[in-house]
């Protein structure tokens, strides 16, 4: 099982030498992992605010990703309704 509060730290190392907005996309999922979704989330969209990554086509997906991984999402996708379901069950 990896480490990710040391993760976490590796990543504010790097921050150090290059303030890059991929890294700092990186260190949310990071944070997410070691946190939960709610913290990662929070950097998510700071990064999304800024602009820095607005044309980065990533950015969307891991802020997804990370929302999907949270309980109340996950719960409320449960729900028969859920268009994310109704989605993936008409693939």
């Amino acid at each position: 099982m990896p480490d990710w509060p040391r993760i976490v730290g590796l990543y504010d190392d790097l921050l150090r030498f290059t303030a890059s907005p991929v890294v700092r996309l990186n260190r949310a999922v990071a944070v997410a992992m070691a946190d939960g979704p709610a913290s990662g989330l929070a950097l998510i969209d700071e990064l999304t605010k800024s602009g820095e990554l607005a044309d980065y086509h990533l950015l969307p997906a891991t802020r997804a990703w990370t929302k999907s991984s949270s309980e109340d999402f996950s719960r409320r996708c449960r729900m028969p309704r859920c268009p994310v379901r109704r989605w993936a069950t008409n693939r």
